[in-house]
């Protein structure tokens, strides 16, 4: 109950089989009554990131993409003692992979989950538009879980990507 999926690391003290510490896409969960309750240690910005990228600004802002808990961002330093949780905001959702500011409009963010799922989300105007290439009504379009992108190296409102062909936005 109230613990995340996705276990990844379970440490049992040997001197104690009460005392459990269990590591998922959550975060940290603690017990020391065999698993009635859990303690969720969320003090810290911990995450198990697909990819990170930073930002073009001095104080850049960090973005990644983490499993099951989609893309999110947070600044690289503040003013107290480093980031925490409610530093960060979310950017996307699903599986986030990797995401990206966009370099001339660093407000624009581009960001992907599974299955070529691809989006573009401006915070400046709040504007949020999808990224999908669409096929002929002959042609089904294929994608892996962890679709593969670029951003354009000479325009930045130009996105590479591969799927079953690769394709140009």
């Amino acid at each position: 109950r109230d613990v995340h999926v996705d276990h990844h690391a379970l440490w049992i003290d040997p001197a104690d089989g009460r005392h459990m510490v269990l590591g998922n896409d959550g975060g940290v969960y603690e017990t020391r009554d065999r698993m009635e309750t859990w303690q969720h240690h969320n003090r810290m910005a911990l995450g198990q990131f697909y990819n990170v990228s930073v930002g073009p600004r001095d104080v850049y802002t960090v973005y990644g993409g983490l499993q099951d808990n989609g893309t999110w961002a947070g600044p690289s330093r503040t003013a107290d003692a480093g980031p925490t949780n409610g530093d960060w905001f979310r950017v996307g959702g699903g599986d986030g992979f990797r995401a990206f500011a966009d370099p001339e409009k660093p407000d624009r963010v581009y960001f992907e989950s599974q299955n070529g799922g691809m989006a573009r989300r401006d915070f400046e105007t709040g504007e949020w538009r999808s990224i999908r290439p669409r096929g002929s009504s002959k042609e089904r379009i294929r994608f892996n879980w962890n679709t593969p992108y670029l951003p354009s190296a000479f325009n930045s409102g130009i996105v590479y990507r591969a799927g079953s062909r690769a394709f140009r936005s």
